[in-house]
Parts: structure tokens; sequence; C-alpha cells
């Protein structure tokens, strides 16, 4: 049997002068996987599907506002909180997939910020209005009018085809001086390292387009004019932990703790401030 011919040349998202191999590092739900030799960003060769944000979208699986809570109040509470050390009181924030909408609540009621939130997926909207009364605009970020003192887009730089242009439009929007903060799952998570990449459910293509590492997340801000002020790891919705703690939230506090001083949580958390 004659082998396929290899694709032409295609460039790594993060390190844009860098080729990535010429055949897949391997496959994931039918769809080829490359890593880049230089950064180890894995670049899944798949298009963008809008039709994937429905009513089945994770973000507005839970059902009521203690659900929610129980799964998403610790983290947006901790990110709050090293926000709210970087940026004045009542300082403007703009969260670009706002999801269920809780970070944009949380953000306004009880820290302070004049918080906003935009999300393309209509579902995502309408629960956010239904359940928490978040009044979420339906937009694209390039569709957005208006810069920001913080910037936030969590989870959603792994579903975009141009991280690039997505980093550069969360640039613009972002005041000069101004902060903006990014979360995307991380390779050198505990998960990874025990499932292996290629059983690691972080790679999920068509879900998920690219996955960074953490030299090709800070390469990439960087040459879009961000400084890279802070990077960690955190862990923070773990389900078997949270059916079990109690109310003090005190085994998740531990754990958490832990995965970020090992560099082992879930998801990359990164802090850059916008020069200029």
């Amino acid at each position: 049997m004659t082998d396929v011919p290899p694709r032409s040349a295609r460039m790594c998202v993060a390190e844009p002068d860098v080729e990535l191999p010429l055949r897949p590092s391997f496959q994931r739900n039918d769809i080829d996987v490359y890593v880049c030799a230089s950064c180890g960003t894995y670049v899944c060769d798949a298009p963008y599907d809008a039709d994937q944000y429905n009513e089945s979208y994770y973000t507005i699986a839970a059902q009521d506002r203690a659900s929610l809570e129980s799964r998403w109040g610790f983290r947006w509470r901790y990110v709050l909180d090293r926000i709210r050390k970087q940026a004045p009181e009542s300082s403007s924030i703009l969260d670009v997939g706002a999801g269920n909408g809780l970070f944009v609540k949380l953000a306004a009621e009880e820290f302070d910020l004049r918080a906003t939130g935009i999300e393309i997926s209509r579902p995502s909207v309408e629960f956010a209005q239904a359940t928490l009364g978040v009044d979420l605009i339906e937009e694209d970020l390039n569709e957005h009018l208006g810069t920001y003192d913080v910037v936030t887009a969590f989870s959603v730089i792994e579903h975009v085809a141009d991280p690039r242009a997505m980093v550069r439009s969360l640039a613009q929007h972002t005041e000069p001086g101004g902060l903006v903060v990014v979360a995307t799952p991380s390779p050198a998570s505990i998960q990874r390292r025990v499932r292996g990449e290629r059983r690691w459910g972080m790679i999920c293509p068509p879900h998920h387009l690219n996955i960074f590492t953490r030299r090709g997340l800070e390469q990439l801000l960087a040459e879009e004019g961000l400084e890279v002020l802070d990077w960690e790891a955190i862990s923070t919705s773990v389900k078997a932990v949270r059916r079990i703690d109690t109310d003090s939230e005190l085994l998740r506090r531990s754990i958490f703790q832990a995965l970020r001083a090992t560099s082992l949580g879930a998801d990359q958390l990164v802090f850059a401030r916008k020069t200029g």
C-alpha cells in the first residue's frame, strides 16, 4: 500500500516561524494532531465548529445557582481576588466567552468591578439571564466596541482556529497598562502526566483546536504586546472532591494549593499587562 503523501508545511500557532512536522504525531476523534517540535504546542487539523455551543455546552450543564456555585464559585472567587489585588476598585472588566455568567455576576456584586460579559452562544446568554439575572451581550469579540481596564478569556483560546488573532483582539480591547487574564488547559497537568497525551481528555478536536504549553502561550502573548506578569497552574473543579468536602472546602483548598505549588494543576492561568 502506498503511503498517503504528507500535507504542505504548516506553521505553529504559538511560534509562527516554526514549521509543524509534516506528519501528525497521533489522531484523536479521527483528526490529525501535530506537536510543535520547538514549544510543544498541540495543533489539531480541524476547522472551528460554532454549532457545538448549544444547549448541551458544559458551562450551562448545571441547572440552578447552587450547582453553579458548587462547580464554579471557588474558581471565580480565587481569580477575582487575584485580579482585585492588581486592579483598583470599580475598574472595568470584560469577560470574553462569559458562558453561564457567574464570573460576571461575582465580579460586579462581590468585587466591585464594572463587569461586562460577551458570549457567542445564544443558549448561554439566555441561561445567564434566566438563572442569574445577568445580561450578557450576544456578540463576537471582533464586533464589540470599547476598551477595558481588565479583559479576561477563560477556556476560550483553545477553541479558536486563529488564537493569535484572538490575543491581538484581547489586547486591542484593553486599556494601555491594563490586564489581560487567560486560562487554558495545561499540558503539564497531573492529568496529562498520568493519562499520557493520547488519552488526555483536553486534546479533543473539534472542541479544542490548540493546546498551549507554558512556553507557547507566554510567547504568543508577548508577541502581541502583552508583558507576562505571572503564570500558575490551578485545579478548582475536582468533582470527586466536591462530593465529599465540608462546607469550609478544606479538602478542596488543600488539593488546590498542592497542585498550584507543584504546577500540576489542570489549567494554566496567566496574568499579562498591555504595554505601551
